[in-house]
């Protein structure tokens, strides 16, 4: 992703240079989230159906499917 700089500073330029700072603080923050709750919901899953990641791996060799 490239960040644009303006080589003037005024009050329109700190204004966008902050908001564009601020949103992709924000896009990077929610992608990590977004990674986490996968991570969680996989676990979760696993776990309800499997009981275990090693039962879901030992499925997944024998049935090569999960």
């Amino acid at each position: 992703m490239t960040i644009c700089r303006r080589c003037c500073f005024g009050s329109d330029g700190d204004g966008r240079t902050l908001r564009a700072r601020t949103a992709i603080d924000w896009y990077a923050a929610a992608r990590r989230l977004r990674s986490i709750d996968q991570q969680r919901w996989m676990r979760a899953y696993v776990t309800a159906r499997y009981n275990s990641a090693c039962a879901a791996w030992d499925f997944r060799q024998t049935h090569h499917w999960y």
